[in-house]
């Protein structure tokens, strides 16, 4: 059937529409099978801060304990979020910005939203560029070289095994002074790092070629010498964790981070699925898919951290490592320790690669989907368009390229997916719930799925007051404890604080702006409020069995 509504979106299709003789508008976007989509979310979530992230954060608070406030978390924040936002994209076959055509006073989540993805594919590339950099060094029949101290990058702390005070590990002095060649002033950044830059370019071009692919190859650390005592160090509960505020703020960050709530890309995609799509249990695999992930990721990552610490003859404690140590320092200085390291190297970060572009390419599709909604004819100009979004997102990118580079990834990486992510969310639910009314869009539901989603009082309960409730909470919290930032000693200078908030302001300005602007129309045209917050038009999907055509992701 002809879909009017769908000739505005910019998703990419296949060009062999061979196979779709019947399909009377070809720009009609479907995923060819309910599998795809759940596959293509999964790649989505998970990525880089399944890795990393969740491991040290649950080690920092309490091990084992963590687990109770993380899906106390995910049952009240993550679950519910990302209901609302596949529900939003499924219902209206709409992405992130013109859906809200039905509360237009709300539309600048839309536009939020877009910001709030695009600044983020520019540092989330950057890992990538740094896993190329390693999966290149893997590919070699000599030693590892993060594997001993005898490169001309090395310095005299440089001490292979045991570690203690201020010596340093291969791995470490590898990471700092070879990939990044780090300085000790963020306000040097005129000298290139030229390796970084290649790299960077061909995430760059992989990211334009839309490839995405998917690997978990991590099992072996666990059979190494040590592994279960960091295994037992991981998973130890220290429930006097739970009596301190830390361990559950934490626990809420994580789920933005890992689940990308907030960002619009799940409504992006969930835009592409058939009108009677089961959401609820697509977000019930999705939400569930990711955490186990997090938490098997946490156990291979410690068995990998008590063999290290084996090694160097130190407790787990002494090896711990947050962020983006623990794939560039911490994994790489473990696979050293395999027979045919350079093989189980190769394909480590050869998974990250492919994470990472899992990751990476559903973003920049919802980029490209809320850039085409402006203007609906640049459809034929698609490809030009994202080989310009690539060339922007490059020379962007170069920022992290330069000897202070890592002091601006980790500037980015603490402002941009905390603050201004918690207060679209709470934005969103407040809107949907208070304003859009939580019945009616719960019909919306049972209009897709065939039923209330149950049970119904509860979820109202949740929508209207628990997850607004929390999200306040934490966003007051999260603003009132942000502090400038620091790495291994270094202490930002204060106008990184400012720069930082200039961030978090730049996305999320864009909502109190379209509402004064609506309340404007409001006042000029003598109209009800209700004519720009709720008003009485038609936002659900016409386009209810179309032919099928596979986004490409």
């Amino acid at each position: 059937m002809a879909n009017e509504v769908n000739k505005d979106r910019s998703v990419a299709v296949t060009t062999d529409l061979t196979n779709n003789k019947n399909n009377k508008n070809p720009e009609t976007v479907r995923w060819s099978s309910k599998v795809e989509f759940i596959l293509t979310c999964l790649s989505y979530v998970i990525g880089f801060g399944n890795i990393w992230r969740f491991p040290y954060i649950c080690y920092k608070n309490g091990g084992g304990a963590f687990l109770i406030p993380y899906f106390l978390s995910l049952a009240f924040i993550g679950y519910p979020v990302i209901i609302l936002e596949m529900t939003l994209g499924q219902y209206s076959s709409k992405g992130k910005v013109s859906v809200w055509k039905f509360m237009p006073i709300f539309k600048g989540i839309g536009y939020s939203m877009l910001i709030m993805v695009s600044v983020q594919a520019l540092y989330y590339n950057v890992l990538i560029g740094w896993s190329f950099r390693y999966f290149f060094a893997s590919i070699t029949i000599n030693e590892l070289p993060w594997k001993s101290c005898n490169h001309s990058w090395n310095t005299e702390e440089c001490k292979a095994g045991y570690v203690n005070g201020s010596a340093k590990s291969p791995s470490d002095e590898y990471f700092h002074w070879k990939i990044l060649d780090i300085n000790e002033n963020i306000d040097d950044i005129s000298q290139l790092n030229w390796s970084m830059v290649g790299c960077l370019l061909i995430a760059w071009i992989l990211c334009f070629l839309y490839y995405s692919m998917e690997s978990k190859v991590l099992a072996k650390g666990i059979v190494m010498e040590g592994a279960w005592n960091g295994i037992k160090f991981y998973i130890n509960p220290d429930f006097s964790k739970l009596l301190t505020l830390g361990i559950w703020v934490d626990a809420c960050q994580q789920i933005f981070f890992s689940l990308g709530i907030a960002w619009g890309t799940i409504i992006t995609l969930a835009s592409y699925n058939d009108f009677e799509n089961h959401v609820i249990r697509d977000a019930t695999i999705i939400a569930l898919g990711n955490s186990f992930t997090s938490i098997w990721a946490g156990f291979v990552m410690f068995a990998y951290m008590g063999a290290v610490a084996h090694k160097r003859g130190v407790s787990v404690a002494d090896v711990a490592v947050n962020g983006s140590g623990l794939a560039f320092m911490m994994y790489p200085e473990a696979v050293a320790m395999f027979p045919w390291g350079q093989l189980f190297s190769f394909i480590f970060f050869l998974m990250l690669i492919m994470l990472g572009l899992g990751s990476q390419t559903p973003n920049i599709e919802s980029v490209l989907s809320a850039l085409m909604e402006f203007n609906p004819k640049s459809r034929k100009y698609r490809i030009w368009l994202l080989g310009l979004v690539c060339f922007i997102g490059f020379i962007c990118g170069l920022i992290f390229c330069n000897r202070a580079g890592m002091y601006w990834f980790v500037i980015f990486n603490d402002f941009v997916a905390s603050t201004s992510a918690m207060f679209v969310a709470l934005v969103e639910v407040v809107s949907i719930a208070w304003v859009y009314g939580i019945d009616k869009f719960a019909d919306h539901i049972k209009e897709m799925v065939g039923h209330h989603i149950k049970p119904k009082i509860v979820w109202k309960i949740v929508w209207l007051y628990i997850t607004p409730i929390i999200l306040f909470v934490l966003l007051i919290i999260t603003m009132l404890s942000t502090e400038a930032p620091e790495y291994r000693g270094y202490i930002f200078p204060k106008w990184t604080i400012i720069f930082g908030w200039i961030i978090i302001v730049a996305q999320v300005i864009p909502i109190p702006i379209v509402s004064v602007y609506y309340l404007y129309v409001c006042y000029k045209n003598k109209s009800g409020i209700k004519e720009v917050s709720n008003p009485n038009i038609l936002w659900k999907s016409q386009d209810l069995k179309s032919d099928v055509i596979s986004p490409q992701t």
